[in-house]
């Protein structure tokens, strides 16, 4: 039995406020099926979510879709939510279910009801296990408790269409693993879902994969092990392509010098002869300006030649960026923290708030330690407390080297100050044109680098402030990163963790992103509990 139709795009086109043109002739049909979107910041993903559940109207074409359509964005839940049923969107449900049992229903209680007839027990358990009170004023949930809400609420829903825009972020690896549960009972139900996410976890159980690369659309028959392997392919594809386009190059360069310099040696021979034989001066003069024109005319040709041999490299290499796709940050060649120097010292350290149990820990050489543990146990003031923003409750903290903070917030970023002048102020002596180079590198191009902090992407400010804490003075030589992918798309993701493989510094790194501290070679793990820490030596 075929899928049946969800939504469709025909022939869609949509301009952004300021005339430029996002996508162009986008045709796409979605079932019920679970797809994965996939791009970098800023190439339209949220876009063109909000397209397909209707929040957008596109410029050109027309759209299709199901009814209802849910879309849950990271931005999701009204900050003026009376209550926790409010905030999830399920209020009125839960109202009709409970003046049922009371025996005072309404006329349209069980059209809002529907089919839900459990969904108290589900609010029940979601609750208790997110350690939530349905007292509770939802003013006072962290941001992770609030997506959490509101994905319980979307599960929960009569939608036939879910859209889920980074459901992952904010949430911690308990909370994570419930999300893949629920999304794997959405799709058995036979109902859609549109995953805009860059969490691979997430990707590698999608039906198919989307990548929005405008004006069009890029499609993969699978899920992220597919997507590996094709941009896999494309990049050997390319780099092969390049490297026949510079042989090419080459061997007609050569050939190229070798008819200049046989045409050179057959001219001095004529200048030569010409000289020694009894010819009148006209015809030498013709002879001459004969000579100079079909020098002239070979030059031209070389000259075009060589033009089009270096376009032909240059779309070889400009083929290859684009398979890459993949920002840059710099690598440190210098040994930042050398074996046995003294990194960190905690002794019988007590946070200010939340868990007391005393931590005592020290640390040579660089370390690479991940502090883990859901969402409240106390791992961001635990990495600020290192950092030396917030003393500890009791106990002593020395840390030796220089450890900038790059906090969720990105407070180490002016909001206000235009990207470039923040790192001629923080990266002394580096020169305009090394700046540029790097953060070129790291995807952050020229016409960005005078525009204020706020007017870039989350991801773009994610990456500044990554390269500002490498490059600015002193130099960095541990740092301290407070779930660092959160705004990053895959690529970026993929070169922060090549970057931090070779970082001879120290890191301490907190993440609820298994597979990103996967990559880094931890050698110490670290986590809070009610029992008090637990700290696993990885080395």
């Amino acid at each position: 039995m075929a899928n049946p139709l969800l939504a469709a795009l025909h022939g869609v086109d949509y301009l952004l406020p300021d005339g430029t043109q996002l996508f162009a002739d986008l045709n796409e049909a979605i079932g019920a099926e679970t797809v994965g979107v996939i791009g970098h910041n800023g190439s339209g993903k949220s876009t063109f979510g909000k397209l397909v559940s209707g929040e957008l109207a596109p410029t050109r074409g027309r759209i299709e879709r199901a009814r209802p359509v849910v879309r849950v964005s990271q931005e999701s839940g009204a900050a003026d939510a009376a209550s926790l049923a409010e905030l999830a969107g399920l209020h009125a449900p839960l109202a009709a279910l409970r003046r049922l049992a009371q025996g005072e229903a309404l006329p349209d209680d069980f059209d809002t009801i529907g089919e839900r007839w459990d969904i108290e027990a589900r609010w029940d358990a979601l609750l208790e296990r997110a350690q939530l009170d349905e007292s509770m004023s939802p003013a006072s949930l962290s941001g992770g408790q609030r997506m959490l809400l509101c994905l319980a609420g979307a599960f929960c829903s009569e939608a036939e269409l879910l859209l889920l825009d980074e459901p992952s972020n904010h949430l911690d690896s308990a909370h994570r693993a419930w999300l893949a549960g629920e999304i794997g009972r959405w799709r058995d139900s036979g109902r859609g879902l549109l995953l805009i996410t860059h969490d691979r976890a997430l990707l590698a159980n999608v039906d198919r994969t989307i990548e929005t690369r405008p004006p069009l659309l890029k499609r993969y028959g699978g899920g992220w092990s597919v997507v590996q392997a094709q941009r896999g392919a494309e990049l050997e594809a390319a780099n092969a392509r390049l490297e026949r386009a510079k042989t090419e190059r080459s061997r007609e360069q050569h050939a190229l010098r070798e008819q200049a310099e046989r045409a050179a040696r057959r001219n001095a021979r004529g200048a030569r002869d010409a000289k020694t034989a009894n010819q009148a001066k006209l015809l030498l003069g013709l002879r001459e300006d004969r000579a100079e024109q079909t020098n002239g005319a070979r030059a031209m040709r070389h000259a075009r030649r060589q033009q089009e041999l270096q376009d032909e490299v240059s779309d070889a290499f400009g083929a290859l960026a684009g398979a890459l796709q993949c920002p840059e940050f710099p690598e440190r060649d210098e040994v930042l923290v050398p074996q046995g120097q003294e990194t960190l010292v905690l002794d019988e350290v007590r946070a200010p708030w939340g868990w007391q149990a005393p931590l005592t820990w020290s640390a040579r050489g660089p370390v690479r330690l991940a502090i883990t543990g859901p969402n409240g146990c106390g791992k961001s003031t635990l990495l600020r407390m290192i950092a030396g923003e917030l003393a500890p409750a009791s106990g002593t903290i020395r840390r030796p080297l220089h450890c900038p903070l790059l906090d969720q917030s990105l407070r180490m970023l002016d909001q206000h100050a235009p990207l470039l002048e923040q790192f001629e102020r923080a990266a002394r002596g580096l020169g305009e044109g090394r700046l540029r180079q790097h953060l070129a590198k790291a995807g952050l191009p020229a016409k960005r680098l005078r525009q204020p902090c706020h007017a870039l992407s989350g991801g773009e400010q994610m990456r500044a402030a990554l390269l500002l804490a490498m490059l600015g003075q002193p130099p960095a030589r541990m740092l301290l990163l407070d779930e660092p992918t959160n705004h990053l798309d895959l690529a970026a993701t993929e070169a922060l963790e090549h970057m931090l493989r070779s970082w001879t510094g120290a890191l301490v790194v907190v993440s609820h992103d298994e597979r990103f501290l996967d990559q880094l070679n931890l050698t110490h793990r670290i986590e809070p509990t009610d029992a008090g820490w637990v700290l696993q030596d990885r080395a």
